[in-house]
């Protein structure tokens, strides 16, 4: 008999255990450790001269996961470490400059950046299912613009912060890039006619070009608008 009750106190201290287990993982909020990024961009390049070029088109991808380390209570606000394996962003610019002679001058050319993120993030939920998190990197890349067959690379020093909201697994986003580059030197020509609409030729360097054999330094600013999916 005593053996039997020993073993009946047994399986009820496991039971209880168990619910207690269920009951405490309830309690606790949880978040989704990696997030796809797939955005809109509005860029904003800034070359020594010229005025501040705003892309007409612009888009993103990427692929973050996070890393919690400090998660008191029962985790509704974490601080982490935030990894981003893959940031993808591609701008189409187009360019109407007006010469001092009064004619104008049109083209366009494309950048791209192909970088990762490594910086500190912050997760808060203000419900169980809608989730707030924010995020500040630094974000080196590989950065080109290309102009007609010519392709000016360099590496971008950039920083990224930026915020969101989630719905369970689902949210949208928003953040700011920013840097600067020193791309390489792609040689303007003059008397391109496939460029030259009006006037007279430009004889000097247009933005995306050098002339020489110096670098071109650029600052580049980015602000996307992001749907985030969670998991």
């Amino acid at each position: 008999h005593f053996m039997k009750r020993l073993c009946a106190i047994a399986i009820g201290l496991l039971i209880l255990a168990s619910l207690g287990a269920k009951a405490q993982s309830k309690d606790v909020y949880r978040s989704p450790k990696t997030s796809i990024w797939v955005g809109f961009n509005s860029g904003h390049y800034k070359q020594d001269g010229y005025p501040s070029l705003k892309s007409n088109i612009g888009g993103s991808v990427m692929l973050n996961s996070s890393f919690w380390i400090i998660k008191p209570g029962n985790q509704r606000f974490k601080l982490g470490i935030e990894a981003g394996w893959l940031d993808l962003n591609y701008y189409d610019y187009k360019v109407n400059m007006q010469t001092f002679e009064g004619g104008v001058y049109r083209y366009k050319f494309q950048q791209f950046d192909l970088g990762m993120q490594a910086g500190l993030c912050a997760d808060y939920h203000i419900t169980r299912d809608i989730r707030l998190h924010a995020r500040a990197c630094y974000n080196p890349a590989y950065s080109g613009i290309k102009v007609k067959d010519d392709l000016n690379c360099a590496f971008a020093n950039y920083g990224t912060a930026g915020i969101s909201i989630s719905w369970k697994h689902f949210g949208v986003g928003f953040d700011v890039k920013f840097g600067k580059a020193k791309y390489k030197n792609i040689d303007y020509e003059e008397g391109d006619e496939d460029h030259i609409v009006e006037g007279d030729e430009m004889g000097s360097t247009v933005p995306g070009t050098i002339n020489g054999g110096e670098k071109l330094p650029v600052k580049l600013t980015s602000l996307r608008t992001s749907i985030v999916f969670s998991f």
